[in-house]
């Protein structure tokens, strides 16, 4: 009776083992085809994986350039899509990240402005101490005094 428990523990160990090396060899193929085999085939991927996200927010902006703010627009303007897929994954991570906050500052300025009307003025006129800022859209103006100590000689 010894002999066959002997055995049959045996066969139970080799049993497992066999199942640890199909699951462990599966998890390898699958890791290899998301991640890379070894460290260059990871950072190519990375680096694919940038290229294509940095490539969609050039789209995105092409499609719709108020997604940022205009004063964040250097973002895009600065290089054009060819140029700015030459970085390397480290560069296209960072303005992915920058891309990422200038599209929440302008959901954040979008939704704190909503239904509220944006005064620009469109004409500053200087004149004794006195700016004068005109809206035509709006067909107000708005007079302001300047304190003494900053108004030009």
């Amino acid at each position: 009776m010894q002999i066959e428990d002997k055995e049959a523990h045996h066969w139970l160990v080799d049993l497992i083992q066999a199942n640890w090396d199909q699951y462990l060899s599966l998890w390898y193929r699958c890791n290899g085809m998301v991640h890379g085999i070894d460290y260059v085939e990871a950072r190519h991927k990375e680096l694919q994986t940038l290229r294509q996200k940095v490539t969609q927010e050039y789209g995105l902006y092409e499609a719709d350039p108020f997604i940022i703010l205009r004063a964040q627009s250097h973002l895009f303007d600065q290089k054009s899509l060819s140029r700015r897929l030459q970085q390397d994954s480290d560069s296209l991570a960072c303005w992915i990240a920058h891309i990422k906050k200038a599209k929440r500052v302008q959901q954040e300025f979008s939704s704190s402005s909503s239904g509220q009307t944006i005064f620009v003025p469109t004409h500053l006129l200087l004149a004794h101490g006195v700016m004068l800022y005109v809206c035509p859209s709006a067909q107000t103006w708005v007079s302001v005094r300047l304190p003494e100590r900053i108004v030009p000689q």
